[in-house]
């Protein structure tokens, strides 16, 4: 399950918004408003992405993207 709160605090500690994330991964708002929301999943390589945005370690990754 994906945990929205986590990526959150990690996107107001970097100042980001929705529509600079949304941009970033070339996809649109409304679509990463799915993907927050839990209705639709991030694909492997927008995790990527948004490891390197976010400067997350790989133990950060699988607790926002892989926790159950």
């Amino acid at each position: 399950m994906f945990d929205k709160k986590l990526l959150k605090i990690k996107m107001v500690a970097k100042d980001d918004t929705y529509k600079a994330l949304a941009r970033y991964l070339r996809i649109n708002e409304a679509t990463l408003y799915r993907k927050m929301s839990g209705r639709t999943d991030f694909l492997r390589e927008e995790i990527r992405h948004i490891k390197e945005r976010y400067e997350l370690t790989s133990d950060e990754v699988e607790t926002i993207f892989l926790s159950r």
